[in-house]
């Protein structure tokens, strides 16, 4: 940790592994611990794992992730990442813990904090491309549009050279 620079690490879908939360944390290693309805454990609840951004937890699994937050919490977690909470589970378990409960996707002003990754906020993925994202940026279609026209300039022959385009000729 002290190599890397790193006040905690995040384990992706740790409720189906909280003996790992438990080792981590024993090492002295404070663990922010993922759970709910994310991309490594959407098919496990049905979901396909391209919907998974957009599910939300359905009502009937409330006291399952309640028992996941409680046991993620005895296991050592100091924080928990709660992915497609929604509304009515997302409090319940924020409840039932005393730790800190934070959410991205699904996340909500009913959890303790929002995450939202970088790449997300402005729109850098290849979905991005001609469509009209959910973000401050698309920057997925400025560099497909600045890639694109690279790609005819290396086509053309021109090349930039200090900022200036120049033809071949």
């Amino acid at each position: 940790m002290k190599e890397a620079g790193v006040d905690l690490v995040k384990l992706d879908g740790a409720a189906d592994f909280p003996e790992a939360v438990e080792a981590v944390t024993r090492a002295g290693i404070p663990v922010f611990a993922q759970f709910g309805i994310t991309p490594q454990t959407a098919l496990k609840y049905g979901i396909a794992y391209s919907a998974a951004s957009a599910a939300q937890v359905p009502e009937e699994m409330l006291d399952e992730l309640v028992d996941d937050a409680k046991r993620l919490e005895a296991a050592g977690a100091v924080a928990l990442n709660f992915t497609n909470s929604g509304p009515v589970v997302g409090p319940a378990v924020v409840e039932a813990v005393s730790v800190p409960v934070l959410g991205g996707f699904g996340g909500g002003p009913w959890l303790d904090g929002r995450i939202r990754m970088a790449t997300a906020a402005i729109g850098y993925s290849a979905g991005n491309v001609n469509k009209d994202p959910d973000t401050y940026a698309n920057v997925g279609q400025i560099a497909f549009d600045a890639l694109t026209a690279y790609a005819a300039d290396v086509r053309a022959g021109r090349q930039i050279r200090g900022g200036i385009k120049v033809d071949p000729a």
